[in-house]
């Protein structure tokens, strides 16, 4: 019984990897490398442009999509207009790629001050 469940879960993670594609199994905004916590996140949502992706943890997708659902961006991670005309579409893209652009910005300061504190968990040498 047990040598099954290894098996599933081996295949789980093969199609975890299989569904990130090519792109680099990793957080790029808190650095979670656990191939089982990592999804694609549609940078400008699904609707607008299902190949523009990128991969997130589940928590840091989560924190996006409320950022997007609380700027009335989408509706729960899905957009609320059933037609959109492409000005709107153009606006809702821009919109979702600044919305992205916060985290990213939160987190490249995060990293610059953990370099500068030296809280990145490695032991530095001062010179």
């Amino acid at each position: 019984m047990r040598e099954k469940q290894l098996i599933r879960a081996a295949r789980r993670k093969v199609r975890q990897v299989d569904r990130l594609g090519g792109l680099t199994p990793i957080c790029a905004y808190c650095g979670e490398t656990a191939i089982e916590c990592l999804e694609l996140h549609h940078v400008t949502g699904r609707k607008l442009d299902a190949d523009f992706v990128e991969v997130r943890c589940r928590n840091c997708h989560r924190k996006i999509e409320l950022q997007r659902d609380v700027a009335n961006l989408t509706g729960n991670g899905e957009k609320k207009a059933k037609t959109l005309q492409s000005d709107e579409i153009i606006r809702l893209r821009l919109l979702g790629l600044a919305e992205g652009h916060v985290s990213t910005a939160a987190a490249l300061r995060r990293w610059a001050e953990q370099i500068t504190t030296g809280e990145d968990g490695d032991e530095k040498e001062h010179q």
